[in-house]
């Protein structure tokens, strides 16, 4: 089952809708040429030429940039939660490393600097950013919990051990000086960490 309930987006009009899955791989490619752009200064010429169209292309399929934007985020987001599946039948510490290897893995190559350019550029369409990370956090604190409650994980507090993660996927796994190990290495390191601390 997901462990997210992804909203659909209202598209703008059918013609926008049927033209989705093209302009959704232009927007693939922007996301990765903007991770150390300055987002205030965006204009839809630049968008145009990071995205390899002319302007007049892209006006036919977005009115704005923040209509851009808005669109790249929230593929991003599905593309994350889709990849979520949990197994009911994995234990604690199975569905632990799988969430936090799944997050990890689907934010991979996103910056700091992008999340927090988005955050005072963009500020409605970081609410999105926001909730998708407050829901991750929620379900830490249900697994935290679950953990305790069968005796598996210490009775740590558990707003400590969700600082701790929250640090570890949105701070350490987006700094671009972080180590050059491969994303499933360091995951495994952290678990390593975590489960020789948690683990009764």
């Amino acid at each position: 089952m997901l462990i997210f309930t992804i909203m659909g987006r209202k598209s703008l009009d059918k013609e926008r809708n049927k033209n989705q899955s093209k302009t959704d791989l232009w927007l693939i490619i922007l996301l990765a040429e903007l991770q150390d752009q300055d987002l205030s200064k965006l204009s839809m010429n630049r968008l145009s030429q990071l995205m390899g169209r002319s302007k007049s292309t892209v006006y036919q399929y977005f009115s704005t940039k923040e209509e851009i934007i808005d669109r790249l985020i929230e593929i991003k987001l599905i593309e994350v939660k889709e990849s979520i599946v949990i197994d009911e039948q994995m234990t604690v510490l199975e569905t632990y490393e799988y969430f936090v290897m799944k997050v990890c893995q689907g934010l991979d190559g996103i910056s700091i600097h992008f999340m927090n350019q988005l955050k005072v550029a963009f500020p409605i369409i970081w609410l999105k950013v926001e909730g998708f990370m407050n829901q991750v956090l929620i379900f830490f604190e249900g697994l935290y919990q679950r953990g305790m409650d069968e005796g598996i994980f210490m009775p740590y507090p558990i707003a400590m051990l969700l600082a701790i993660d929250e640090f570890f996927m949105y701070q350490f796994m987006m700094d671009p000086k972080r180590s050059v190990e491969p994303v499933e290495t360091l995951v495994r390191f952290y678990m390593t960490l975590r489960l020789e601390g948690l683990h009764t």
